[in-house]
């Protein structure tokens, strides 16, 4: 049964969150910790959240190892007290409900299905559980074996666009299963121990893209993997180190609407950021316990806005790596059509209000980057072949982050720039 829904000024009592943002000193609240801005850069992130802190009380966690976010971005989190508890996208605690079995093992391995249930994976109970949000289960399958359609100690979940769930299994076992939407049947199987491509130690997190291109954090081979809805592997990025490109034990993978991948890494205690070619962007946190610094991370999740939440399992918390105020709304954010790139009356438009701030410094968003390079590339190739030469991109291009107009683009292509990026700080 769902735990009693507390009163808002429970909720206040055991929230524990804080704010620090890149731009402004962060103010120092009740109840709130408090630290320098320069602790925590990210070109896609501008602030961290602190929710919870050691401690088996309600609001409080002991070894976070899994997170789901709901259609409301209220935040489900399962620790090793076997518990779930619910908090609002502000980190205020709303609800707990405790799973009954937990003797031979803990919860993990978490998502959102296409019903809008939080699934909570049992894996030393080889089953999986739906839960309403308010804590009331409403489904549960899978049983122990070997066997396609059996489980060995499933350790993650992630449902497709098709409601089809995906499970990833080690032990005796090292693969990935695929099951059907409705009756939860075995339609796919693949994957063995190794370290060849489409084989695995010790497979962790999963996480889908808006193909259904399916990731697999192969942890103990230090390194993701890409495989088609059918199971063909399609990719690997990563191996073991500690640069940029490399990895230790990734226990978790995301990937978001621009098709930026997100592993968390549990060894290097570290979140890492990979572009839509696997190409690294950027490394997010290292050890240590201060807000975006992170110990032993193991799960991630994201919600609605592309904020990130980090399960910090050896601090004892969850980490809110809130998002950069987006400059798009979308891949385009022009009066005309989303696909009337060619509109001359509102690139006209566009253009005088560009031109008229002249170097105006603009930000490209995650989410209208793809968008951009593909739309941008001909004239600014055009332009940098121009004046830097054959062969080098315009400063800027290759990352579309805080992007300063170069003097002398031709007004064209500031006016699809503008176009796709409307807004600015």
């Amino acid at each position: 049964m769902a735990g009693e829904h507390p009163s808002q000024l429970f909720r206040r009592a055991f929230c524990v969150i804080g704010r620090w943002s890149l731009i402004l000193p962060a103010l120092l609240l009740a109840g709130c910790l408090e630290e320098s801005p320069s602790s925590f850069h990210s070109q896609l992130f501008d602030g961290v959240e602190v929710i919870g802190g050691r401690g088996s009380a309600l609001g409080q966690f002991n070894k976070p190892r899994s997170v789901a976010v709901d259609r409301q971005d209220n935040l489900y989190v399962v620790d090793m007290t076997g518990r779930v508890q619910k908090f609002s996208p502000r980190g205020e605690f709303i609800k707990s409900w405790q799973l009954p079995q937990t003797d031979l093992g803990k919860p993990k391995g978490m998502c959102l299905d296409p019903k809008g249930n939080i699934v909570v994976v049992e894996p030393h109970y080889q089953r999986v559980n739906h839960f309403s949000t308010e804590g009331d289960l409403v489904q549960q399958w899978g049983r122990k074996g070997t066997n396609l359609g059996e489980l060995i100690l499933p350790r993650s979940i992630a449902i497709n666009s098709r409601g089809e769930p995906f499970l990833s299994e080690y032990t005796t076992v090292d693969r990935v299963q695929g099951f059907t939407a409705d009756a939860h049947q075995p339609f796919l199987c693949f994957g063995q121990p190794g370290d060849g491509n489409g084989e695995f130690n010790r497979p962790e997190g999963l996480g889908v893209d808006a193909q259904d291109r399916l990731f697999v954090a192969d942890s103990c081979n230090h390194r993701v993997q890409v495989f088609g809805r059918d199971g063909k592997w399609l990719a690997t990025f990563g191996r073991a180190g500690r640069g940029a490109g490399e990895m230790s034990y990734p226990y978790d993978v995301r990937v978001d609407a621009a098709g930026l991948r997100f592993i968390c890494e549990f060894g290097n205690s570290r979140i890492q950021v990979f572009d839509q070619n696997n190409q690294p962007l950027e490394i997010i946190g290292g050890p240590g316990a201060l807000p975006g610094q992170f110990n032993n991370p193991w799960s991630i999740a994201l919600d609605s806005h592309g904020n990130l939440y980090v399960a910090d399992a050896l601090n004892h918390r969850v980490q809110k790596l809130v998002r950069r105020k987006s400059v798009v709304s979308g891949p385009l954010s022009v009066a005309a059509s989303p696909t009337d790139h060619s509109s001359r009356r509102d690139a006209a438009t566009i253009a005088r209000r560009f031109n008229a701030g002249n170097s105006r410094r603009m930000s490209m968003s995650p989410e209208g980057t793809a968008a951009a390079r593909a739309f941008l590339q001909p004239s600014l190739r055009d332009w940098s072949t121009q004046h830097n030469g054959p062969g080098v991109e315009t400063p800027g291009y290759s990352q579309m982050s805080l992007w300063d107009k170069p003097s002398g683009m031709p007004g064209k292509t500031s006016a699809h720039l503008e176009g796709i990026a409307v807004k600015s700080y």
